[in-house]
């Protein structure tokens, strides 16, 4: 006999999702290049536009953002970001 699924069966997951509001030259229209750019650290688990359009939302993993490496390999990548502050 199948059972009707209830969310709150559901498996959950200890770690809440993260995110970090990284600001890039242009991310709107380039949001998916970024992405795929960040998928080279293995803590990152999305990224996302926002309604600003220089800004896109990385998603990870652990307990603390790297918005200074992430620029940096996104920088060696030929994308535009602001000076790090």
């Amino acid at each position: 006999m199948l059972l009707p699924y209830h969310t709150d069966q559901a498996a959950r997951n200890g770690s809440p999702t993260r995110h970090y509001d990284l600001a890039v030259h242009g991310a709107q229209e380039q949001w998916q290049r970024i992405r795929w750019a960040l998928f080279v650290f293995p803590d990152i688990t999305d990224v996302a536009p926002t309604d600003h359009p220089d800004v896109v939302r990385v998603f990870y993993e652990g307990s603390r953002p790297y918005p200074r490496v992430w620029a940096v390999e996104l920088r060696q990548r030929g994308f535009d970001l602001p000076p790090a502050s």
